[in-house]
């Protein structure tokens, strides 16, 4: 279930209180969604990714996972057409 749902295991994670956990499945949903060019339900993913990260303590491990998330939204932004969404997750990564 966890290769072929990952959103619906990020969700049990997520109100199971286990951000780590759900962060991983919310980024492969994401990476998921992007491969199959559901740009908009790609996006609305990694940004749910992000929001179970910043629930866990920073390690460089975490900061480092959180970089590459943002670079990986920068493909669905690009991809949109909406270059200009994408500078402020870029600065963000750039500050961590």
């Amino acid at each position: 279930m966890a290769e072929e749902q990952p959103e619906a295991v990020a969700h049990h994670y997520s109100h199971a209180e286990m951000p780590l956990e759900a962060f991983h499945f919310w980024r492969k949903a994401g990476q998921m969604a992007f491969e199959r060019s559901a740009l908009r339900e790609s996006e609305a993913l990694y940004r749910q990714s992000l929001e179970m990260l910043a629930l866990v303590e920073k390690t460089p491990e975490t900061l480092a996972l959180a970089v590459d998330v943002r670079v990986e939204m920068r493909m669905v932004y690009a991809m949109l057409g909406e270059v200009r969404d994408a500078l402020p997750v870029l600065q963000v990564a750039d500050t961590i």
